[in-house]
């Protein structure tokens, strides 16, 4: 019986994950809320201490717990500042940005090879959204879809329900791809494709340039590999500017430079390809020409030397998350500022 209700839609449903104050807020409710009406069915007369005691218990608590809420959507509707924060899922890529006015993008969800039960959507991920009282994901973007960037979209997807998908042209016959497409599907979420072509796109004072991959890479053209198929996203606010560049290799790095390089400048950028020893490259960087670097990897070689010694070189600060744990950004009107859950610089 149990498992045939719990295939109903509203069987079941998400809360955030409070903090102690509000856990002691609830509590303090709850029971003095409990032992109000037990005073009530009891008629103990209101002049009575322990009753009074215990409404100004349930009074002040209830204040204090609306105070609560006024400043959590405070905090995330009537925010002026871009926050991205590069989750540590190990090897692997997830990154959410909160938008100033509340709006909540994720881009790719981590993920790992095989059938184990650990699942980066759903043990990392989400309790990190819902620590932050996040319920809804506005744009779910996909990098491209190799396991340890989408698997962890399947449960967010599922669970999330986003309103938009973004994703390059890029197919996959993979399980986690074929999965994927069917839950955005049947939950009605609107797919965009986008390449290079696109025009740029603004969300409440964000605006966000696509610089890869080339719309030129068509069927009569030799086929780029997965990983330089990534969708590379510049998200600028302010006079600063993030660039997200997923598991590109100096390939592709190239065709950018080549095609743009006026348009690859930021002050931050994701590292591609976790860092590698193949991307990253000296020309590459130059255009960029970041003050920071930041490093989502988790598996052993990676970062690589050859890499650390190229960021080291023009004096790009580093920021990992093997090292540093989950590093977020905020960006505002007085520039950026960077936290780390360990602030180790290597």
């Amino acid at each position: 019986i149990i498992k045939y209700l719990s295939e109903f839609r509203y069987s079941s449903f998400q809360t955030i994950s409070p903090d102690i104050f509000e856990v002691f807020l609830l509590y303090a409710i709850l029971f003095s809320g409990l032992l109000l009406l037990n005073n009530l069915i009891k008629k103990t007369p209101a002049e009575d201490f322990k009753s009074r005691a215990f409404v100004l218990i349930f009074a002040l608590s209830c204040f204090l717990m609306l105070i609560d809420a006024g400043i959590s959507i405070k905090q995330r509707f009537f925010n002026k500042d871009l926050y991205i924060s590069i989750l540590d899922v190990g090897h692997g890529n997830a990154a959410l940005a909160e938008l100033p006015g509340g709006k909540i993008m994720l881009i790719d969800g981590g993920g790992f090879q095989g059938k184990g039960k650990f699942d980066t959507g759903k043990d990392i991920i989400t309790p990190f959204l819902k620590r932050k009282k996040i319920l809804d994901i506005d744009y779910m973007v996909l990098t491209h879809p190799d396991t340890d960037h989408i698997k962890g979209l399947l449960h967010i997807a599922e669970n999330f329900r986003p309103e938009e998908f973004w994703k390059g042209p890029d197919k996959s016959d993979s399980r986690d791809y074929t999965k994927l497409m069917e839950i955005l599907k049947k939950n009605g979420t609107k797919i965009i494709e986008l390449t290079d072509s696109a025009e740029n796109m603004s969300i409440n004072d964000v605006k966000f340039e696509v610089l890869n991959p080339s719309i030129n890479n068509g069927e009569d053209q030799k086929k780029e590999s997965t990983n330089d198929e990534s969708l590379v996203l510049k998200l600028n606010f302010k006079d600063k500017a993030f660039l997200f560049t997923g598991d590109i290799s100096e390939k592709a790095e190239a065709k950018m430079t080549k095609s743009y390089p006026e348009k690859l400048q930021a002050d931050l950028i994701l590292m591609p390809h976790h860092g590698s020893n193949g991307s990253g490259s000296g020309d590459f960087l130059d255009n960029v020409n970041p003050e920071e670097a930041l490093i989502s990897a988790g598996r052993k070689g990676l970062p690589g030397k050859e890499l650390l010694q190229r960021l080291g070189q023009r004096n790009i600060s580093t920021w990992r998350t093997d090292s540093n744990g989950c590093i977020t950004v905020a960006m505002g009107s007085n520039g950026y500022s960077i936290k780390a859950f360990t602030d180790v610089q290597k």
